[in-house]
Parts: C-alpha cells; sequence; structure tokens
C-alpha cells in the first residue's frame, strides 16, 4: 500500500470526468425510465385517445397547446 498524501492525487472534476469518457448518473422519478416507456408503448393502450386515427393538425392548432401539462410538437413537420 503506498502512503501518498491526496493533494499529490486530486479527484477528478465534473469536466473531467465527462471529456474523460465518465458520465454522472441522475436517478428517475418512478415510472420515468426508458424500460417504463418500452412497456407503455408495448402495452397496446391507445396512447393518442385517437383510435388509430392521423389527423391533420394546423400550425395555429399546434401553438394552442404550449402549456407544461399539454404540449404538442412538431419533428419534421409531422
Amino acid at each position: 500500500m503506498l502512503n501518498v498524501p491526496s493533494q499529490s492525487f486530486p479527484g477528478l472534476s465534473s469536466q473531467q470526468r465527462v471529456a474523460s469518457g465518465g458520465r454522472s448518473k441522475v436517478p428517475l422519478k418512478q415510472g420515468r425510465s426508458l424500460m417504463d416507456w418500452i412497456r407503455l408503448t408495448k402495452s397496446g393502450k391507445d396512447l393518442t385517445g385517437l383510435k388509430g386515427r392521423l389527423i391533420e393538425v394546423t400550425e395555429e392548432e399546434l401553438k394552442k397547446h404550449n402549456k407544461k401539462d399539454d404540449c404538442w410538437i412538431c419533428i419534421r413537420g409531422r
């Protein structure tokens, strides 16, 4: 066992950890993990409430849904 003062080997900062390929884990709330999302999408539940129908959404309609609890997004025009 080496007896080296801790000042000789300081701990890595968070930026150094990221640069060196390390990562800082963030705990997720219950029901928010990737596995929870996979289970939900495989459950067969109608997550949209549209019973499988596609609807045309105008830009004006999209703009109405901008609240934290009612947010719609458009990705590449869809």
